[in-house]
């Protein structure tokens, strides 16, 4: 029994559906080398998670083919390498521009990142409990610092946020334990709530003049802040408890001189007793200078420690020089 004509045609016109429905699929998402993709565009792709962890090095390349065509990778995805624990190092091409949320979460054994300057964007959480995670390199290029970025990284030991970075998002450094030194450039206006909450390794901080506003908990947790340096020559607003469990008592609190008495009234920065007027004009980077640098000049014959008493051999530390407060 033969079909008829408009039988055989939807016949023939099923099969050729039933056999492109496969090569849509694979068109959208493919392996290569070991690394997974997922198409953004035309000829653009992003870096997800696969069926099996990464491990080990992996070095993403800029370009990739598949499907016989060439794609870009233009960003990794949300939640590409999460939990992948074994993963010890990763190099990121300058195609990349965006990384996604929680795009390395819990990849406990990476211990260095370099983000190129290509990134101008990241999602929330990238680096959260990333433990094993000492040193970062930020793009010069990144718009700001997003909420739980370094949450629970709590080997890093420093970190330069970069000067394109309006802002420091909520949780940002949380218990950051071993954070010792961090820069924040003269382009942040406001530092969130918890951004450095636990960080108890940090003993120096400067705030820049740039800051107008930083959220609860800002700082609370940092236990071992001995100096702070505020720019700013207005006191910035605070949230709830910013300071709390900061010695206040202990703390130095330098600002700018003509802002001494502005300090002094200013709601949670009242609280720091030991508040000393700063020259910040003079100095490119606050509390950097050092005793050698005053040693190369002609040594002044007067100095003074905080307290009004002259010091004939003086250690490192902050001192009243000439009338203005330095580090040496």
């Amino acid at each position: 029994m033969s079909l008829s004509p408009q039988r055989s045609l939807l016949g023939r016109w099923l099969c050729a559906i039933a056999l492109l429905i496969p090569s849509v699929v694979s068109a959208d998402n493919f392996t290569v080398d070991g690394i997974h993709y997922v198409t953004t565009g035309n000829n653009t792709v992003a870096v997800t998670a696969g069926s099996t962890k990464y491990s080990g090095s992996v070095a993403i390349p800029s370009d990739v083919r598949a499907n016989n065509q060439t794609y870009a990778v233009t960003s990794i995805g949300d939640q590409a390498f999460v939990n992948c624990g074994d993963l010890t190092s990763v190099t990121i091409p300058n195609s990349v521009t965006l990384i996604g949320t929680l795009a390395f979460s819990g990849c406990s054994d990476l211990t260095s990142v370099t983000i190129p300057n290509t990134v101008i964007s990241f999602g929330e959480g990238v680096f959260v409990k990333c433990s094993g995670l000492t040193t970062v390199t930020l793009s010069s290029t990144l718009a700001a610092v997003p909420s739980r970025t370094f949450e629970g990284c709590s080997a890093l030991t420093s970190v330069v946020i970069p000067g394109s970075a309006i802002s420091i998002g909520d949780d940002a450094f949380f218990n950051c334990s071993a954070l010792t030194s961090v820069t924040i450039p003269n382009s942040v206006t406001k530092i969130g709530a918890n951004a450095f909450t636990a960080c108890t390794g940090l003993t120096t901080l400067t705030i820049p003049k740039s800051v107008t506003s930083i959220d609860d908990y800002a700082f609370s947790g940092c236990s071992s802040l001995k100096e702070l340096y505020c720019a700013a020559k207005m006191p910035p607003t605070c949230g709830f408890a910013v300071f709390e469990e900061v010695d206040t008592t202990t703390c130095v609190l330098l600002v700018p001189s003509e802002s001494y008495d502005a300090y002094g009234k200013a709601a949670q920065w009242a609280d720091f007793t030991n508040r000393v007027g700063y020259d910040f004009e003079g100095e490119e980077e606050p509390g950097t200078s050092g005793l050698e640098s005053i040693n190369s000049r002609i040594l002044p014959t007067e100095i003074y420690d905080l307290q009004g008493r002259r010091v004939a051999q003086p250690r490192q530390g902050l001192y009243i020089v000439n009338g203005k407060t330095v580090k040496l």
